[in-house]
């Protein structure tokens, strides 16, 4: 029973693994927004200025939670993007919360809560913040 209940690894293995993965996925969200910016204004309401800043953001945060680099502000930043970004299929284009056959919002709460976990935790030990700024991170 024991086996059954321990753990698979260290926290710092897990913060590594949740933040290359958020980071890459949220990159392509970013990426992929370069090449339409306008439909954020055009679909949501987001002026191009603001548009680009959720962008640099998401481009910029991904990048940061691949190498644990600035973690902790990225981390704020993407948690409050992801919070309006979820807000408004909540609200403008009142999606349910779960719908297995259409787009629903449950994915947007997970992209709001994993950087909120990420911020609240720390990068972890495999991350460059840990090697740049020990005394803040260890």
């Amino acid at each position: 029973m024991e086996l059954l209940l321990a753990p698979l690894g260290s926290t710092d293995l897990a913060l590594l693994v949740l933040r290359v993965g958020f980071g890459v996925c949220v990159f392509m969200h970013g990426w992929g927004k370069l090449f339409h910016i306008e439909d954020l204004e055009r679909f949501w309401g987001v002026p191009v200025p603001l548009a680009w800043v959720v962008a640099a953001i998401q481009i910029g945060g991904a990048l940061s939670m691949v190498l644990g680099l600035l973690t902790v502000p990225f981390a704020i930043a993407m948690t409050l993007v992801h919070a309006v970004a979820t807000y408004k299929l909540m609200t403008m284009a009142n999606e349910p919360f779960v719908a297995p056959s259409r787009h629903s919002w449950s994915i947007g709460l997970l992209y709001t809560l994993m950087p909120l976990v990420i911020a609240i935790a720390g990068p972890g030990i495999h991350s460059l913040d840990a090697r740049l700024f020990p005394r803040i991170i260890l």
